[in-house]
């Protein structure tokens, strides 16, 4: 949440996501950026960070292989959405979002700053395929919402929706696990293979193993990359303060 209060501190991080991907052990390999919620605002940031230095940073545009956005909280839900993330006692809410209201009465430099990454994110200069899971009952990133830069995105580059009518704030994985899965899996796979249409090189694989061992070895890969997925959701749910998934 104080990424999102105040925005120096996101300017701050997506600079040090950026450093991070621009290391030598890193250099040379494929991205698949993951947003979470806030998670969208915050790959915001990193788009906007990218976009006024091309010179330094347009190798992660070209390394970009795909990007997934779960519940992905836009600038025009802030003021309501956040409060919700914080806490689910209604008074606290209110209480939350008055003050909320009245600091960002004051900071109108943040207003102005939150609209600005909103516009990047809404016209996004990665045009690369991406997955977006997101449900109907969702307050903190209502699907009318999400569904304005579904299409937008739409008119540039290839989106996959993954919608469910009645879910929970970034507990897809939780409520629907088979199904978030197998979006995913599918994705993951599709963005990591050759695709002579989007210039995507093929995962690397022995010349001299037979065809069994090849299909074994990309099983491997697959449940490798997807423990190694819900991890990382797992330790960005605990950063946020969110429940447990195997609770």
């Amino acid at each position: 949440a104080s990424h999102v209060v105040f925005p120096s501190r996101a300017q701050q991080l997506a600079a040090e996501v950026c450093e991070v991907l621009a290391r030598p052990e890193f250099r040379d390999r494929p991205i698949v950026f993951h947003g979470f919620s806030v998670g969208g605002y915050l790959f915001a940031n990193v788009l906007d960070h990218i976009e006024k230095d091309l010179d330094a940073h347009g190798h992660i545009k070209e390394r970009t292989r795909g990007q997934i956005l779960d519940s992905p909280a836009d600038y025009t839900s802030i003021r309501s959405g956040l409060p919700k993330a914080i806490t689910n006692n209604k008074s606290m809410q209110l209480l939350l979002g008055g003050m909320l209201n009245g600091y960002l009465s004051v900071m109108k430099e943040h207003d102005r700053r939150y609209e600005h990454v909103s516009n990047v994110f809404h016209n996004n200069p990665i045009e690369r395929p991406s997955l977006w899971y997101f449900c109907e009952n969702d307050h903190i990133a209502p699907s009318d919402r999400c569904e304005i830069v579904v299409d937008r995105w739409r008119e540039r580059m290839q989106v996959e929706v993954k919608q469910w009518q009645k879910s929970k704030h970034v507990s897809h994985l939780q409520l629907y696990p088979d199904e978030f899965t197998e979006a995913f899996n599918t994705f993951i796979q599709s963005v990591l293979v050759a695709d002579p249409d989007r210039g995507v090189e093929a995962l690397p694989t022995s010349g001299h193993s037979s065809g069994l061992k090849q299909q074994q070895e990309q099983e491997q890969g697959q449940e490798l990359r997807q423990g190694q997925a819900e991890a990382e959701m797992q330790r960005r749910r605990t950063a946020a303060g969110l429940p447990n998934l195997s609770s």
